[in-house]
């Protein structure tokens, strides 16, 4: 028997589904993401481009004839395409050419994280340092050099596909996404391949750690005995291993390809707004690969990182050892460490390496934290899990 269901309810459950669906659910923000038809001239006849995009290209500098030659833009429908019926092809036969495809996204949240993406295929020759990058800018137009452009590393790769992927802080406003290629010397063929951009708003700033505004009036925590915040990894942010931990000396780090102020924040367990802060950043600046970064100030009362594990010096007698296992039957005082023991011999020059010992413990915690992932990584089924007896 059906039975007629009203349109309020089914509006309700549609918006709880979203809300605990994943931000990349948004979707791509591109039109015409593939480049597939029409394409039509940019101010020229052969500077053509897919519709939705626009093209880019700078004669500057040139201090030989062969430098920075307006490129070609066609269409290209044979080989050398990632998917669909066409890839936007850039050109420059026996010279070099610096030129972009581009395309600018409106209505983008401030703090909004914003992931550009793009297949690229280099037609060209070894030598010749052809590279290509994808850039996401806010408020830049057109302009990929217009200041308030976050880049990916270069691409380098040669007649072959490889996606390039890049994360950006918007300031609010327009977004726009380039692929920027250029070459040192010239070569015949001399040809950049672009497919399947994606421009997607992966999370928000303002959940990073150390973001959050105002602070708790009803008599909790106070700042000198509230726990510290615990940073947890957010959607859409490069994963960043610290490279210093020396508190005493003060912690630096140095920027490397794809690092965003959010990613080194969350790496380093750390606001943005501290990074910001010792550095006099703001959300709008750039950093540059190579650039060394201010995590934290020397310190001179933290306390020193232990480069070893204290081990014991003597060994327990065979009685002391009975005695334990007596009182201990069923092994709860086994060490918790799961990593091997450092254990000195009778001869001093001699280091045994024991075996690691695994307690039932830390068993059970392995499987509850296997079944709290599984839980968050899967909401719409019910899991469940027992100990085994």
């Amino acid at each position: 028997m059906l039975r007629w269901i009203k349109p309020s309810v089914v509006l309700t459950v549609m918006m709880c589904l979203l809300s605990i669906l994943p931000v990349q659910a948004q979707g791509n923000l591109l039109s015409n993401s593939e480049f597939e038809f029409n394409y039509s001239g940019r101010g020229r006849g052969d500077f053509n481009f897919a519709e939705n995009w626009g093209g880019w290209f700078t004669e500057e500098p040139r201090s030989e004839s062969w430098m920075n030659i307006p490129p070609n833009a066609f269409p290209h429908t044979s080989y050398y395409k990632y998917g669909g019926a066409a890839a936007q092809s850039i050109s420059r036969g026996g010279g070099t050419f610096t030129a972009a495809a581009y395309q600018e996204v409106g209505n983008i949240p401030a703090g909004a994280i914003v992931r550009g993406s793009a297949f690229v295929f280099l037609e060209n020759a070894s030598g010749n340092n052809a590279r290509v990058r994808v850039g996401v800018g806010s408020n830049v137009g057109n302009n990929p050099f217009g200041g308030n452009v976050t880049w990916s590393e270069w691409g380098t790769t040669l007649l072959e596909y490889r996606q390039l992927t890049v994360d950006h802080i918007a300031t609010g406003g327009n977004v726009t996404i380039f692929i920027y290629a250029t070459q040192d010397r010239p070569n015949d063929p001399n040809a950049v391949y672009i497919d399947d951009a994606a421009l997607v708003i992966v999370g928000d700033s303002a959940d990073l750690p150390g973001n959050n505004e105002g602070g708790d009036e009803s008599g909790g925590d106070t700042a000198e005995n509230a726990p510290a915040p615990q940073p947890q990894q957010p959607s859409g942010v490069a994963f960043v291993s610290p490279q210093d931990r020396d508190v005493a000396d003060g912690i630096n780090h140095t920027v490397s390809s794809g690092d965003t102020l959010a990613s080194i924040a969350v790496g380093y367990g750390v606001s943005m707004d501290q990074v910001m802060n010792l550095n006099g950043l703001d959300r709008t600046s750039v950093i540059q690969i190579g650039q060394v970064l201010v995590i934290a100030t020397p310190d001179p009362n933290a306390t020193p990182i232990p480069t070893s594990t204290p081990v014991p010096t003597e060994d327990a007698t065979s009685e002391e050892q009975a005695e334990v296992v007596e009182a201990d039957p069923d092994n709860q005082l086994a060490p918790a460490t799961p990593q091997s023991e450092v254990v000195p011999s009778d001869d001093s020059s001699e280091v045994v390496i024991t075996d690691p010992v695994i307690t039932q413990e830390m068993v059970d915690n392995f499987r509850l934290t296997c079944s709290v992932s599984l839980i968050l990584r899967a909401p719409f089924f019910e899991l469940t899990c027992g100990s085994e007896s």
